[in-house]
């Protein structure tokens, strides 16, 4: 048994952070092209799954991989693709859990997010309350998770110069 050399560690570290810059920055966008084709890799995973007998495991693997390209291009700036992958993620979250609050909430949260950034508000806010009340549900209103819900269904009303009603959230 021998370690293994210095060398072979500090590559290590610089490939990790060499693929992590990437990810961070604008480096390499992802074309809509490529965004298709990682859809498509997406369900033939997801579809494997299923074949391999595990339906509610599929469908989280899947929405987990929608979700987090929607993370991803919100990151990136490009949040017309960042939309389409969070309404994907939302699509799945409820297909797989219904209104099970591990997946429908935070793709509801995300999804109005995203919209909001856009100004699509009047189709944010209904998703937004929506998310507020599942994560109310699962949570309590104590909950950190639920006071990030509230906090964007206050963003959404802050955006519609509805300040009284946003003021009310807080």
């Amino acid at each position: 048994f021998s370690e293994p050399p210095m060398d072979a560690d500090k590559n290590k570290d610089e490939s990790q952070r060499t693929r992590r810059k990437r990810l961070t920055t604008h480096e390499s966008p992802i074309t809509p092209h490529q965004s298709r084709l990682i859809s498509h890799a997406l369900a033939a995973a997801a579809t494997l799954l299923l074949l391999a007998g595990g339906t509610a495991a599929a469908g989280e693997v899947e929405w987990k991989l929608l979700y987090d390209q929607a993370e991803l291009h919100f990151q990136r700036g490009n949040l017309e693709q960042a939309e389409l992958f969070a309404r994907e993620a939302l699509r799945e979250a409820e297909a797989a859990s219904g209104e099970d609050q591990h997946m429908t909430g935070p793709s509801l949260g995300r999804l109005a997010f995203v919209l909001r950034l856009r100004g699509k508000h009047d189709e944010a806010l209904p998703l937004s309350e929506r998310a507020v009340r599942i994560a109310m549900k699962a949570h309590g209103p104590g909950d950190p998770q639920t006071a990030i819900a509230i906090q964007g269904q206050a963003e959404i009303l802050f955006a519609q110069k509805r300040f009284a009603e946003a003021e009310k959230l807080h």
